[in-house]
């Protein structure tokens, strides 16, 4: 009982509670060990910005759809930082999430026309090219309201990376999932891989690192970060059969060890990657998925 001294007054009554309900405490829990909020935010912005721009931009490049990069890269750094230190305690949650969806439904309202005139302009384009692969005759296309494409398709594609940086913070931030971070992003590398459109390995490697990275943060028990409070624990407790046990919720070396680690096996991937991606179409033997899509995808392209 002497333990149950030094923490805090809610770590007592968890204490309290284990020692009526089992007779026993499990391990010794020190509220010393804490990370740098910031840097944690910091960590998971990054990943959610590497994540935004090579989905997006990869996708873009390997349709040679002209855009502004860098007005690209500054939007989807500021939008994936702002979500992910949104974390950063609850007063910045609360108000930040307020803030950010009128901004995002006053600014659509405003720029509503370059943005519909650049999605129709970007499909357009990747119409065109699945047109070819399939060599069809005739294919849907969308009205293009707006004929400067370079201006439109930048619009169109910071509010569509300001809505995929919102998902990733989700499934980064929130709950630091491999699986649905996979599933916002890689259908946007998807559309160029289906035709064997090969974005560059810059972006490949991007997503590879984050996927990676998510996955090593999602095993290791010490990525999942509470919105913090005036109460709020600097662990969270585990569920193990008929043990419990308890964890720090985020630590920034493990986020150190994680970059570090992914960054290595991102690359050794690529290289291995390199020589399949690079085979021409004719010699690579077409996968069963593949094959029963592509009459849906041609259907679709026509219509």
């Amino acid at each position: 009982y002497r333990r149950i001294i030094m923490l805090s007054f809610l770590d007592k009554l968890i204490y309290k509670k284990e020692i009526s309900d089992n007779r026993i405490v499990v391990g010794e829990i020190s509220q010393e060990k804490r990370s740098s909020r910031f840097l944690l935010c910091f960590f998971k912005g990054l990943l959610i910005f590497i994540a935004t721009y090579c989905s997006i931009c990869g996708l873009l490049d390997a349709f040679e759809i002209p855009y502004a990069k860098v007005f690209l890269i500054a939007g989807f750094a500021i939008f994936s930082f702002f979500v992910a230190f949104l974390y950063y305690n609850k007063i910045l949650f609360y108000a930040g999430y307020i803030i950010l969806f009128i901004a995002f439904t006053v600014e659509l309202a405003r720029y509503y026309l370059p943005a519909n005139s650049g999605f129709q302009a970007a499909l357009n384009i990747i119409a065109n090219e699945y047109s070819d692969y399939f060599a069809l005759n005739t294919i849907r296309e969308g009205y293009e309201t707006i004929a400067n494409r370079y201006f439109t398709v930048t619009v169109a594609a910071l509010f569509l990376g300001a809505f995929t940086a919102i998902l990733l913070n989700v499934t980064i931030s929130g709950y630091m999932n491999a699986f649905e971070t996979a599933l916002v992003t890689f259908p946007y590398m998807e559309i160029a891989l289906f035709i064997h459109k090969i974005p560059s390995p810059l972006y490949l490697f991007g997503l590879l690192f984050v996927y990676t990275t998510v996955i090593f943060l999602q095993f290791s028990k010490h990525s999942r970060m509470q919105v913090k409070g005036k109460r709020t624990h600097e662990f969270i407790r585990f569920k193990r059969k008929k043990e419990d046990s308890y964890a720090y919720q985020a630590d920034t070396r493990i986020f150190l060890y994680s970059f570090a680690v992914s960054f290595v096996g991102a690359a050794l991937l690529i290289l291995v990657l390199t020589a399949p991606l690079n085979m021409p179409i004719s010699k690579i033997a077409g996968n069963p998925i593949h094959k029963q899509t592509q009459e849906f995808v041609k259907m679709y392209v026509e219509s």
